[in-house]
């Protein structure tokens, strides 16, 4: 099976969503809604992958992330698409297609 190639990706851009902070407590990212009082912990890939897409767009995120890490940059777009789409889910970010 051939990975899809980043070009025929869709791209993606993703911001925090109104009332939303990220910020670092004890060493751990935490997306904080104010609106609901409710937080998210992110590990430090998470977090590094959420920067990464809110610094430009998922294929640009995908590529620098895959370059660091030496993956395939198909897979860190999914894998930036399924994080992006569960923040979304929980209202901590807006994603624009």
């Amino acid at each position: 099976m051939n990975p899809t190639p980043p070009a025929a990706l869709p791209a993606f851009k993703a911001q925090l969503a109104k009332g939303v902070t990220l910020t670092r407590i004890e060493g751990k990212s935490v997306l904080f809604s104010t609106r609901t009082g409710e937080s998210f912990g992110l590990n430090d890939m998470g977090a590094e992958m959420l920067a990464q897409l809110f610094a430009g767009d998922s294929l640009r995120a995908a590529k620098q992330i895959g370059a660091e890490y030496n993956a395939p940059e198909a897979e860190i777009h999914q894998d930036l698409s399924e994080l992006a789409e569960e923040l979304a889910g929980l209202r901590l970010i807006e994603v624009r297609r």
